[in-house]
């Protein structure tokens, strides 16, 4: 199997293309934004990650955030805390 063939049998069976269209002219803020990021790809799935719920970890009755580590409060005014307050990951309460 030659290597571009071997690629092409690799990315088929393992990789998903997902396309993201940005209105110049309505979201051109959207545009400037993304075009400074210095890899796109990884910028919108670090995004996505932080978007994603990670378990709040219990430790010696203090909850913490399991990414960046700093205690965080389950309840805010009443309210589920959904994510982290000092770095934004959402959060799952289990």
């Amino acid at each position: 199997m030659e290597h571009a063939e071997y690629m092409a049998t690799y990315e088929k069976e393992n990789l998903r293309q997902i396309r993201l269209k940005i209105n110049r002219k309505t979201e051109p803020e959207l545009l400037a934004w993304i075009e400074k990021q210095e890899n796109i790809q990884g910028y919108i799935k670090k995004l996505i990650r932080r978007e994603m719920p990670q378990k709040a970890e219990l430790r010696n009755q203090t909850w913490f955030c399991p990414k960046c580590k700093n205690p965080v409060e389950m309840f805010n005014a009443g309210e589920f805390n959904n994510y982290c307050p000092f770095c934004g990951q959402a959060l799952e309460w289990n």
